[in-house]
């Protein structure tokens, strides 16, 4: 299929793909109606999940015509990047007795970010009515990609309690919002369990309202930021502060600030978990134009180019 890909970036490759995907998908939904889930339980109705196929397969990108210097690939990239991780979050299958089980009896999930969000449902929002300038969803979107960090694999704490014993590792991220002790305190939370979801999700509500202070702060008055572009450089910024400063940096270019460190890839990852919680009930504003996101960051980073000041999308 990779080798179909390359050769030939046309419109016919990307719907064989994307088929392909939806039908490997098909056999793992994460809440399917027949099959167990990983979560506990998802009892806020606005919210409740859909099956994953069908939540993926839902997602639609704006047809448009593909100019010469866009990455002719973006789209395919999109639904790799979507398969994968819907793949990794669903239950692990042992073919001699069904799906492995934790000790509660939930099937066990590799990566479990979309499941601690699913079991954080109620948390997340209750937590947003003392931040009402960062929507749940952002929040929501950020503890399914850092939940589903290396360090977090299967959903268990155990991995990160036994690190944060050996030397030099007493300051590392830890917990569903993959937060650093020195970090929260920064935020004015004080020492705090960072395993305990409530603190964690507090954390990221924090944080991302800083963040939203910075591009305040560092914004043009006469050309402010879309809410699309505060959305997206959010979606860094959950990840790590300094990429607020970065974009005004380089005058708001995204082509170059992609091209910076694992950028694209932590916004990626972001969206992905993004679009399967906007097809499973949670809200954005109308306005936020995830087309032109989903393109932005899964194009692949050009050589960059002087900014074009004041192209806004």
């Amino acid at each position: 299929m990779a080798v179909g890909i390359l050769a030939a970036p046309n419109s016919s490759v990307l719907s064989e793909l994307r088929m392909t995907l939806d039908e490997s998908i098909e056999t793992t939904d994460l809440h399917p109606t027949s099959k167990p889930s990983c979560t506990h339980h998802s009892s806020h109705a606005r919210y409740a999940t859909k099956p994953l196929s069908a939540a993926v397969a839902s997602v639609k990108l704006r047809p448009s015509e593909v100019k010469q210097d866009e990455d002719a690939f973006w789209e395919a990239r999109y639904w790799i990047y979507q398969g994968l991780i819907s793949q990794g979050s669903a239950p692990l299958f042992n073919s001699d007795q069904g799906y492995l089980e934790n000790s509660d009896g939930t099937p066990i999930c590799l990566l479990h970010g979309r499941n601690d969000v699913t079991n954080n449902t109620e948390l997340i929002l209750a937590v947003g009515d003392d931040y009402p300038e960062i929507p749940p969803t952002l929040i929501a979107a950020a503890i399914a990609e850092q939940a589903s960090d290396v360090e977090r694999a299967f959903g268990v704490d155990i991995w990160e309690q036994t690190a944060l014993g050996l030397p030099g590792q007493e300051d590392m991220s830890i917990g569903i919002a993959q937060l650093r002790p020195t970090e929260v305190i920064s935020l004015g939370l004080g020492t705090v369990d960072l395993f305990d979801p409530e603190i964690a999700v507090r954390g990221m509500y924090a944080k991302l309202l800083v963040a939203d202070d910075r591009i305040d702060a560092l914004e043009s008055a006469e050309m402010p930021l879309t809410l699309t572009e505060r959305y997206m450089l959010l979606s860094l910024a959950q990840n790590h502060l300094g990429t607020v400063e970065d974009y005004f940096a380089v005058n708001g270019d995204w082509n170059q600030l992609m091209a910076t460190d694992n950028y694209a890839r932590i916004m990626r990852y972001f969206l992905v978990h993004l679009d399967w919680l906007l097809e499973t009930g949670w809200e954005l504003p109308p306005d936020v134009d995830l087309d032109r996101w989903r393109r932005t960051v899964f194009s692949t980073p050009r050589d960059p180019e002087p900014p074009e000041l004041g192209r806004r999308f």
